[in-house]
């Protein structure tokens, strides 16, 4: 009798020990810790991308001097050296109306890192006096600098002359004291045999002549 009670005694504290035990594994509303699963990286090794070249662009802006190069290959000329060619020219353009065309692009963001200017001829064909130019050149000049450099083709001329040349040397002036603004020198460069009987216009080879001056100089300015 005592034997028989001892073995029930004994099997129900084995079977209360295995029912804790579960009870122990089990979860409850009141805050049982819980082991989280595995998650996810929260960040990932970024994708790989690509670098590419930004071109150099270029403003021209000019009257019928870069005009009469319209057809024999300015842009190609310049898109061949690795160049996008922003042309901005007519035949009739006065320095101030070049300089309202800067300042409007300018205005909206489009002025790339180096800008030609090719004005002046038309100025001094109609006798514009040399004080009533100069406040419109310091208005481009007003762009050179850290940002914008401005490169100025002079005046090379067989009429005309003593006005062209005041407007040469206001140009001089005006590099000699602005950082940034730089003058090429077309009056000595350019060949004097290949103008017109004009005196202005310059013949096919002459225009051909200007297109490879303008690429000369941005291959000069490129790293500037």
């Amino acid at each position: 009798m005592r034997r028989t009670s001892f073995l029930r005694v004994l099997t129900f504290g084995v079977l209360a020990s295995i029912s804790l035990t579960a009870c122990s594994g089990e979860t409850d509303d009141a805050g049982a810790t819980t082991i989280p699963l595995p998650t996810s990286p929260s960040t990932f090794p970024p994708l790989p991308t690509t670098t590419v070249a930004s071109t150099p662009s270029v403003l021209i802006v000019g009257d019928f001097l870069t005009t009469d190069t319209n057809g024999l290959g300015l842009e190609d000329a310049i898109a061949r050296i690795g160049w996008t060619p922003m042309v901005d020219a007519s035949e009739d353009r006065l320095i101030s109306e070049g300089a309202d065309s800067i300042e409007s692009s300018a205005s909206l963001g489009l002025l790339p890192r180096l800008i030609i200017v090719s004005l002046g001829a038309n100025d001094a064909c109609l006798g514009t006096p040399i004080e009533s130019i100069e406040p419109h050149i310091r208005r481009i000049a007003a762009f050179a600098g850290d940002q914008h450099l401005v490169v100025w083709v002079n005046l090379q001329m067989k009429d005309c002359i003593a006005r062209a040349a005041a407007i040469n040397d206001a140009l001089a002036v005006t590099a000699m004291t602005t950082p940034g603004f730089f003058i090429a020198d077309w009056a000595t460069d350019a060949p004097i045999q290949r103008l017109a009987g004009d005196g202005i216009h310059y013949d096919r080879a002459g225009s051909q002549f200007r297109i490879d001056y303008y690429v000369s100089l941005l291959r000069m300015y490129a790293n500037r």
